[in-house]
């Protein structure tokens, strides 16, 4: 039918802030990146004729691909946070007994959402309706009415649910919506896109690989005095959705050290940009501190749990970005896990175990999560509509349903406050209309922002339907009045409006805690690993929905497996162009890759006092635990090291940490 370019876009070519474009206009900036967009009657003619397409490229000069390749070339972006500074690190250093250095790097990862970028877009005469698969109904509506050049309001987004998101949706879709709707515009007839998965793993940027190089200096007994060095992260061609800053303030994980000096920068490599994808800062900051507290042990010849615990916070104590520990309970989780998870008699175990055997080996590491929950001022609407006619009642929220229970909360929420069946509650749609001017979603403060917003509306709705029918005997059923208030002509809608906001100006809401215990074997000959156990105990608060919560950490666990265990990204170091863009050479965890056997439990009798409903996120902090299958391969590493290297010393292991990754340190070296 017709062909897209960047030369077809009425308005701004760009669906980001910092410019990042929705089709090439001059340079391509890396292999894969979109110059246009064929438009077919049919899915199989427009791949047909999208192979079709020759396209002649000149290259200038040899590809930026790693963090270690832009400080080679010093390409750096320019938008770094600053660098966290926290007492005097070089005195600290020079009077620390011993002072160790290392570096140390956590790769990329495919948010491999099952449902890939799509949008459908319909022309209407005053504007256009956008049906997005995005996290971000606000943001996916400025886009397209800056890109079409049209008024905002005239811009209906409409989004039932997501087949996953993870981050993946935040920003990128809406390169997808708004090229729909430049070919629904220029063609004048709905446009659908969906994405195959080749295109999407070419096309998209996935989760920000880090790097950092460390000096730590501590006593005799492994007490951190100090942390000093330079952090990196790399943002491909494009820096919209750097997340450092926060990555920055959880640097201290679960530990009290007084003195720190660490220097971010955002690297720039020739690669799509990256973008935000579950837990973005917190799992390569907290993985970095527990790889230093590794180090510490291993130089001291103690046990890693010893110089976790002897660095722990206190409760009362302030974390590194401020926040007040009023609630802290580590020591109480680390505990129970301890106990639960059979700790001390299990490492026995191993420690025979690997006596016995040269050709497998098994280890087990336990590590502990301090997450801070920042709201950013977000805010979220819920709309409630109650129906005359049967009673029935009717949500539509400013949250986006993408598997991890939102609506089902939202609907026992409404269920709970007014009375009623959670059958009589019907979710519908998110729409631009309905949710004007709110925050996408993301960061696993939604769910618990969308309930607030519901409870507002339904306490308000209970209200005044209670004050509106004095006159009903005590017996009159939920129907009797609804059906009351709207013979009298009461309006029987209201609407919910929550700003996330933090109690006294602290830095985060609250803080998530939890700790993650897990046991791997090592196939020594092919550095295969199978996670035999593994073990979470985590503070959800008084969870809404235990069973979703549940559910939510148990994707937590696997999607952090397939992170350093299973899943690389490979470029071509001449062209640049990705390797690993389908399921062929990039591997997300399956069905064998899952512990054998998996233990997830919910702190009891631990309600969330800084919070309404009592609850705490849960979509993001367990992933952060899940590095402990790392440190428990290293351990199998370490264990086969000792057969041929008595003692051998401490060496770092990165992510992610594939069979051929751990394989090689399993071969006595050469004589």
């Amino acid at each position: 039918v017709k062909f897209i370019s960047a030369t077809d876009i009425p308005g701004r070519n760009s669906y980001t802030r910092t410019g990042e474009e929705i089709f090439v206009s001059t340079d391509v900036q890396y292999v894969g990146q979109a110059i246009g967009m064929i438009i077919a009657d049919s899915e199989y003619n427009a791949d047909r004729a999208a192979k079709a397409v020759t396209a002649d490229y000149t290259s200038t000069g040899k590809p930026i691909l790693t963090i270690k390749d832009a400080i080679a070339a010093e390409s750096f972006h320019s938008n770094a946070p600053k660098s966290l500074v926290l007492g005097d690190a070089d005195a600290a250093l020079a009077a620390s007994k011993h002072r160790v250095t290392g570096e140390v790097s956590c790769g990329t990862q495919y948010h491999f959402h099952m449902e890939t970028h799509s949008a459908l877009c319909v022309p209407l005469e005053d504007g256009m309706d956008v049906f997005s698969s995005t996290q971000s109904l606000s943001p996916v509506q400025k886009c397209v009415s800056q890109t079409l050049g049209v008024p905002t309001g005239s811009i209906n987004v409409t989004v039932k649910r997501l087949g996953g998101g993870f981050g993946g949706k935040l920003t990128n879709a809406a390169q997808i919506a708004c090229a729909a709707a430049v070919a629904a515009k220029a063609c004048d007839m709905p446009v659908q896109v969906h994405m195959d998965i080749d295109s999407n793993l070419q096309v998209s940027g996935k989760r920000y690989p880090w790097m950092i190089d460390y000096e730590i200096g501590f006593d005799d007994d492994g007490l951190v005095k100090a942390v000093k060095g330079s952090v990196y992260c790399d943002a491909g061609y494009g820096s919209a959705d750097v997340s450092m800053g926060g990555g920055m303030m959880w640097l201290d994980n679960t530990y009290n050290i007084p003195a720190w000096n660490v220097v971010p920068k955002v690297a720039r490599t020739t690669t799509a940009s990256n973008t935000y994808c579950r837990a973005p800062g917190s799992v390569p900051a907290m993985f970095f501190t527990e790889s230093m507290v590794e180090h510490v042990a291993k130089t001291l010849k103690k046990s890693p749990d010893d110089v976790r615990t002897l660095n722990f916070y206190k409760k009362g104590e302030k974390d590194i970005a401020g926040q007040p520990l009023t609630y802290w309970n580590v020591d109480q989780l680390w505990a129970e896990i301890g106990q639960s998870a059979e700790v001390t008699q299990r490492q026995s175990d191993i420690v025979d175990f690997n006596k016995a055997n040269r050709w497998k080996k098994r280890g087990m590491s336990r590590v502990p999560v301090k997450f801070g929950l920042d709201y950013f001022g977000a805010p979220f609407s819920a709309q409630v509509a109650v129906y005359g006619a049967d009673g029935t009642i009717a949500i539509s929220h400013a949250g986006i349903e993408m598997g991890q229970g939102m609506n089902t909360k939202a609907a026992q929420v409404a269920a709970a406050t007014l009375g009623v069946p959670v059958a009589s509650i019907h979710v519908k749609a998110a729409t631009a209309l309905s949710a004007a001017n709110t925050m996408e979603t993301g960061s696993s403060i939604s769910s618990e922002l969308v309930c607030q917003a519901t409870l507002a509306a339904c306490t308000e709705l209970k209200e005044r339907i209670s004050s509106s029918t004095p006159s009903l005997p005590s017996t009159a059923t939920w129907l009797d009045r609804v059906q009351y208030c709207a013979g009298q002509g009461i309006d029987l809608t209201a609407r919910g409006w929550y700003r996330g906001v933090h109690k006294n100006s602290d830095p985060y809401a609250y803080n998530c805690y939890g700790v993650m215990c897990t046991e791997v074997e090592l196939d020594v000959l092919t550095g295969e690993t199978n996670v035999r156990r593994a073990d979470l105990l985590y503070d959800c608060g008084r969870s809404v929905n235990p069973e979703i919560d549940v559910g939510q950490v148990e994707g937590a666990v696997v999607m952090g497996l397939g992170y350093w265990l299973t899943e690389e990204v490979i470029y071509e170091p001449e062209t640049g162009a990705n390797l690993t863009h389908n399921t062929w050479e990039y591997k997300p965890p399956m069905c064998l890759d899952i512990p054998q056997d998996m233990r997830i439990s919910l702190l009891k009798d631990s309600p969330n006092p800084s919070f309404v409903l009592k609850s705490k996120a849960v979509g993001e902090p367990p992933q952060v635990m899940t590095c402990s299958a790392l440190f428990a391969a290293k351990h199998c590493v370490e264990a086969a090291m000792d057969d041929f290297q008595p003692g051998a010393p401490f060496f770092t292991l990165s992510g992610p940490s594939t069979p051929d990754v751990l394989q090689p340190y399993c071969q006595a070296p050469a004589k």
